[in-house]
This record gives structure tokens, sequence and C-alpha cells, in this order.
């Protein structure tokens, strides 16, 4: 973060901004990781593209692809989804107007994967961060350290599904794993204090899985 944080004192990069606030998200800073999503949103220019080559193994499974790549605003747009996921981490009742702040951004007729698989793989970053920094659920030994991942993944697998309707096995089950831990009377569910998703995933259609994007 030292290095991020100085070289942004030179350059104000939005790849740069991104990458802080998933560091901040990984250690629970989420007003500052927000900040970050901001000042990446205002530094954006046109022309901006972006790799990623360490792939969460879900997106990988599901898309066959082990690199991701972005240009233009996806990546803005996919910092617009992650800052929903840092609502949906603190259990805010803003997950839903961001995911609808971050749908507007992306267009009505959006026909890019690249945004929600970006947003996909920065909220398995900065959870595999979290289970590191963060004590987990219920005092629990293993498991994630905040189960609101698991709403958002399932928003953006949905997302994603409404391109390619073979991703919504995807969707479904995140919004199961979240249904179990926390509609049911999960450990978090007097801090989780919205209902979004706990009925969610049985109305999904159903698809088969398929092994390409």
């Amino acid at each position: 973060m030292r290095s991020a944080t100085a070289f942004l004192e030179q350059y104000k990069h939005p790849i740069v901004f991104g990458n802080l606030a998933i560091a901040r998200t990984m250690r629970g800073e989420y007003a500052q990781a927000l900040d970050n999503i901001d000042q990446a949103v205002a530094a954006y220019r046109p022309g901006l593209s972006a790799l990623i080559h360490d792939v969460a193994p879900d997106i990988a499974a599901a898309t066959h692809h082990r690199v991701l790549y972005a240009e233009g605003i996806d990546l803005i747009v996919a910092l617009r989804y992650f800052r929903a996921f840092i609502f949906a981490l603190e259990g805010d009742t803003r997950f839903e107007t961001a995911l609808r702040e971050a749908d507007a951004a992306n267009g009505s007729d959006a026909r890019s994967l690249d945004s929600f698989l970006f947003a996909l793989d920065f909220i398995w970053l900065a959870g595999r961060g979290q289970a590191v920094n963060l004590p987990k659920v219920g005092g629990q030994q293993d498991g994630p350290a905040n189960y609101g991942i698991f709403a958002a993944q399932g928003a953006l697998w949905e997302r994603a599904a409404a391109v390619q309707p073979h991703y919504y096995f995807a969707a479904r089950n995140a919004y199961e794993i979240f249904q179990r831990n926390l509609c049911q009377g999960g450990p978090t569910r007097a801090t989780f204090r919205w209902p979004v998703s706990c009925r969610h995933a049985s109305t999904l259609p159903t698809s088969r899985r398929r092994n390409r994007r």
C-alpha cells in the first residue's frame, strides 16, 4: 500500500486507485476504499486497459479463461460494482442502490461480460485477503470473514447470466450459500441489516452448465 500511495502522489491513475481500494477492503478499511473508488472514477481517461492474471477459481471454471482483459470504461464500471460489494460487507442498505448506479453506468444494453468478471475477481481477491486479515464470522476456524461476499457474487453472476444464460448456475450457487448462512439464522444475521437475496435463488432460471463463455 505504501508504494501505491507514493505513486499516486505523482500520478493519479485509476488502476492504482482501484488496487488500493481492494487492498483497503482486505483490511476492513471500507471508508478509505470507497474514497479510492471515487478517485479512480475521477481519474478515468479514455484509452484505459487492464489485464488480470490472478483469476478466481470459479471464474476460471465457468469461463475457461486464465486471464481477464478489459478496456475503456469496463474497469471503472467494475469498480462501481465493487463499491456495492463494500456496502454488502457492511450490511448497508445502499448495496442495492450502488448496484443500480453501476448498472446505469454499464448501460441498459450492455453485452460485455468484462466489467462483471473484473468485479467478481476484485471481490474474490478482497475476500481472500479478508480471510487472512480479519476474524472469521462467528469465531469459526475456516470460512469467510463476511457472508456479504456471497450476496454480491450472486448479484454479479446474475448480471453476467443476463448476457450468457449458462452462468445462472453460478448466481444460484452464491445466493444459496448466502441463504444458508444468513437468511436461515446464520451467525452474523444480527449484523446483516437488509434481507436482499434471502428468497432470490429460487426465482432464478435454471440453466445447464457449459464450459465456454
